[in-house]
């Protein structure tokens, strides 16, 4: 039969793929709301900045839905003649604005140290993980493939912390925000043409993320066989 360096081999590649199918949101989310670590008048640090930041966010959030209203005001009672009214709503239109890049840097800087734990955490798991390798296995692999997907993966992770916490959740939230104003404030039609309009972006664009991706798994094949080739 195969000889039993075979047999290691295929049970590494198969406990690899099922880390890889493994780690998703859930496991993403664990790196962010540790269960242990540093404590803050009881509570653990990293919960803390991350509830922060999430208030924040929300709050920010708040303000920037309401800034067209306010600009609104202002220019109903521009129209109206009163000029000491519509200075006013438009230095509460200014404060606004301030308010809300006040509360977004805020929000940067109490989640940033949370990120950069994660992120170590998780490249401490990754290298972990490379040391419990077979080592005969290890040494038939190429240095400079194993460092550059190391890498990859390191900047995946970061990629994925920012994305997660300064686009994709603050978008939905302002998006849930602004479909809940239109239908309370101009009726049902209103709410369903926003929904099914950013309904229709969003499924467009996983359609060419997903296409994008299918390149980029291309472009990292090629770039792992020169770094194979170049680095052993």
């Amino acid at each position: 039969g195969p000889p039993a360096a075979v047999w290691r081999h295929a049970s590494l590649r198969r406990r690899k793929r099922g880390l890889e199918r493994e780690f998703g949101i859930r496991q993403l989310l664990g790196y962010l709301w540790p269960v242990g670590g540093p404590r803050v008048f009881g509570v653990c640090k990293a919960k803390l900045m991350v509830s922060l930041s999430l208030v924040l966010l929300f709050s920010a959030k708040m303000f920037v839905v309401k800034v067209p209203f306010i600009f609104k005001r202002a220019i109903d009672t521009l129209t109206s003649g009163s000029s000491s009214a519509a200075i006013g709503w438009m230095l509460l239109y200014g404060m606004s604005r301030g308010v809300y890049t006040l509360l977004q840097e805020l929000r940067y800087l109490t989640f940033t140290p949370v990120g950069q734990n994660a992120l170590r955490r998780f490249m401490a798991d990754a290298f972990a993980h490379v040391q419990s390798l077979d080592a005969a296995w290890l040494t038939q692999q190429s240095t400079g493939e194993l460092s550059r997907v190391f890498a990859r993966g390191v900047r995946g992770m970061s990629a994925l912390l920012r994305l997660l916490l300064f686009n994709v959740l603050p978008t939905f939230l302002e998006a849930t925000l602004v479909m809940s104003i239109l239908g309370r404030r101009y009726g049902q039609a209103y709410f369903w043409t926003a929904f099914v309009t950013v309904a229709s972006f969003v499924a467009l664009t996983l359609a060419v993320v997903q296409r994008r991706v299918a390149l980029l798994n291309d472009i990292n094949e090629a770039d792992n066989r020169i770094d194979r080739k170049s680095v052993v």
